[in-house]
């Protein structure tokens, strides 16, 4: 159940759904998807070397390989066709 807050958004089911959600909360329209992944994208860099003193590089290459690729992604987080905004 929503609260009166907030907003459903219906995006599209391409793959880039959980990018899109995203980009509803952020800049108020799913189309900026792109932008959240570039975002996305120049984190993941920034934070690789951390991933890989800890001996992650393998969970930090999956993160890397959602936001890179294009159409559909299997991971729950991009199942979403929905996303609450709250205002």
């Amino acid at each position: 159940m929503l609260r009166q807050s907030e907003q459903l958004y219906k995006v599209a089911g391409d793959g880039n759904c959980g990018f899109r959600c995203l980009a509803v909360f952020e800049y108020k329209n799913e189309s900026q998807y792109l932008q959240v992944k570039a975002n996305t994208v120049n984190i993941l860099y920034g934070i690789k070397n951390d991933y890989e003193m800890e001996g992650m590089l393998k969970e930090w290459q999956s993160m890397f390989e959602i936001a890179t690729k294009n159409g559909y992604i299997k991971s729950i987080f991009f199942y979403l066709h929905y996303c609450a905004i709250t205002s």
